[in-house]
């Protein structure tokens, strides 16, 4: 099973069992984890890229073939993934998963692979896959401007801080607390800094 079945499997979980990311994705590390949270996250404004390139509602698509494009568009637009591997690898998806669907799959993600698909987001619930009522809600309470910067920082990768004697390459040291740093990324990347062992 390829990993981007893997991640297509465990989306199908979630929706149809309602389970927790974070039970589901317990075993799970690198490439499968990246897709199933990144399609999680940004899941509406993914939806709306797939609309806008099909001309119709993901509500008349097969549930199947929705996924499998928020998979291949997911890739085509926020990961460092070549557009080809992303468009293949998603069609074979829909070949095991959606067989009537796969010349459509096809079509959908070749166009996407050539299209500026950030530019589809015209408006900030899209921009930013925030419901408008939480946005109208920040809007009352914070402003415009204010509102929309809550709304981009809430959808930014965060990691994880870490308290040492050593400073690590690659992690920023804390403004607030002497001995604490901030990791820029995996954990794994960062030299002279790995978790403590646990009996």
């Amino acid at each position: 099973m390829t990993e981007r079945e893997r991640a297509f499997n465990l989306l199908r979980r979630i929706e149809r069992e309602s389970a927790y990311a974070s039970i589901v994705l317990q075993d799970e590390t690198g490439f499968v984890r990246t897709l199933v949270l990144g399609v999680l996250r940004w899941r509406s404004r993914l939806d709306h890229a797939i609309a806008t390139l099909a001309e119709r509602s993901v509500k008349r698509l097969d549930p199947n073939v929705v996924d499998i494009l928020r998979i291949g568009i997911y890739q085509l637009m926020f990961m460092d993934v070549a557009p080809y591997a992303a468009v293949s690898e998603s069609v074979d998806l829909a070949a095991r998963y959606a067989k009537r669907a796969r010349g459509f799959v096809n079509a959908i993600l070749r166009r996407a692979s050539q299209t500026d698909l950030r530019s589809l987001a015209k408006d900030l619930t899209t921009r930013t896959a925030h419901p408008q009522w939480l946005l109208d809600r920040w809007i009352r309470t914070y402003g415009q401007q204010r509102a929309a910067a809550i709304a981009e920082a809430n959808q930014e990768l965060s990691f994880p801080d870490i308290f040492t004697s050593t400073p690590p390459s690659g992690a920023e040291p804390s403004k607030l607390v002497p001995g604490i740093f901030k990791l820029t990324g995996s954990s794994a990347k960062v030299e002279g800094w790995a978790p403590e062992k646990r009996s």
